[in-house]
């Protein structure tokens, strides 16, 4: 419930910011009567969300569980797109990238119950396949399927919240089934822009005990 209270908080702060403009497209949603209303925001945000209200909730799965309606990501709508592209296609259009693909890492077993740590896995992996260490990321966005994947990431990789979904995670942003994995991405090089560059990763769990990550650097 912590981590549920802290992607909702992190997420209104960065709206109110401003710090998600840059990476949504306003989408005019026609009406039955009156003008069109413009979606520009992410509705699932709640600000006011505290422990004390997500406590109040019943476990989703088991009558003793911890995962509720309230720590679990939201089923929501959305979609994400990107342009890829070499260096030298970019530059013969003049086009300036967001940032580049370093590695990725793709790992999945043995079973669906797994998927807590599948993220941090995929990491590893994309670690080993760039011949990087962990030290040299400064920015983690971690899908927040469930708030209990995101703690077994940040503590089987050894990393502190202040690093991981920095403007709120799935929790209070949604998680739209099939755009999550690049919203992740574009967010978080967004983000490592905005502090002057770096490299991050991005990873998120599957239902089937699968998990994948991405890592990116921005480009001067």
């Amino acid at each position: 419930d912590r981590v549920a209270e802290q992607s909702h908080a992190r997420a209104a702060a960065a709206i109110a910011a401003g710090r998600l403009r840059d990476e949504i497209v306003a989408v005019p949603v026609p009406q039955r009567k009156g003008d069109p209303v413009l979606v520009d925001t992410d509705e699932g945000v709640r600000a006011a969300t505290t422990m004390q209200s997500l406590g109040a909730l019943k476990p989703a799965f088991d009558k003793n569980g911890t995962v509720t309606a309230g720590n679990a990501s939201q089923i929501s709508d959305g979609g994400s797109a990107v342009v890829v592209m070499s260096r030298r296609a970019a530059e013969q259009r003049g086009v300036k990238p967001l940032g580049e693909f370093v590695s990725y890492g793709m790992v999945a077993g043995p079973d669906s119950a797994s998927l807590l740590h599948q993220p941090s896995g995929a990491i590893t992996q994309a670690l080993a396949r760039a011949k990087m260490k962990l030290n040299e990321l400064s920015l983690f966005e971690i899908n927040e399927a469930f708030a209990a994947v995101g703690i077994a990431s940040m503590n089987d990789l050894g990393i502190s919240d202040d690093v991981v979904n920095v403007n709120g995670g799935a929790i209070a942003l949604g998680h739209p089934i099939g755009m999550s994995g690049n919203r992740l991405a574009l967010t978080l090089l967004h983000e490592l822009r905005r502090r002057g560059g770096g490299v991050g990763a991005a990873a998120l769990c599957g239902g089937g005990g699968q998990g994948d990550a991405l890592i990116v650097r921005t480009v001067d």
